[in-house]
């Protein structure tokens, strides 16, 4: 067999003859050496171009999710501002009921309070008053005694 059958030469031969077939056929050898090289060179050629556009075609890829990630950062920095915007919102509007129910209570208690200290001050009226009237029954009544004592006096005067 020639040495250049892997390259192509499918010539058959004796050992004798081979070095002939080797001299003869040297241009047809090396140009199916070249041959195989320029289709060795074209395919390495075609892998590098799919190589490149596939690193191109990754690149853009990247990019788009790069950007991708960038619009999420955003979006989520949007939404969490608008939710602590929300959040402040609720906070302070809790704060304001929160004060204007502890003004209401504590107008509500003082109103109380004064309601307390009026009924007090009636109590107290009443209770002068009832002291006042019993305390003018009791005079009226030693008066009444110290005058019906009186009248015994006179009236005694007049028997003797």
């Amino acid at each position: 067999n020639c040495w250049f059958k892997p390259f192509g030469c499918n010539h058959t031969c004796f050992n004798h003859n081979l070095k002939d077939h080797l001299i003869t056929n040297m241009k047809l050898h090396f140009d199916l050496i070249n041959q195989l090289f320029e289709s060795m060179k074209q395919e390495i050629q075609l892998k590098d171009s799919r190589i490149k556009q596939m690193e191109r075609d990754s690149q853009q890829e990247l990019l788009k999710y790069r950007a991708d990630v960038e619009m999420i950062k955003k979006n989520f920095i949007d939404k969490e501002k608008q939710v602590l915007s929300n959040h402040e919102r609720i906070v302070k509007s809790l704060e304001d009921k929160n004060a204007t129910l502890t003004q209401d209570y504590e107008q509500l208690i003082q109103k109380l309070n004064n309601q307390h200290k009026e009924e007090e001050k009636e109590i107290i009226k009443k209770e002068i008053n009832q002291s006042s009237t019993l305390s003018s029954s009791i005079i009226a009544f030693d008066l009444f005694c110290s005058s019906s004592r009186l009248i015994n006096t006179f009236t005694g005067h007049t028997d003797i």
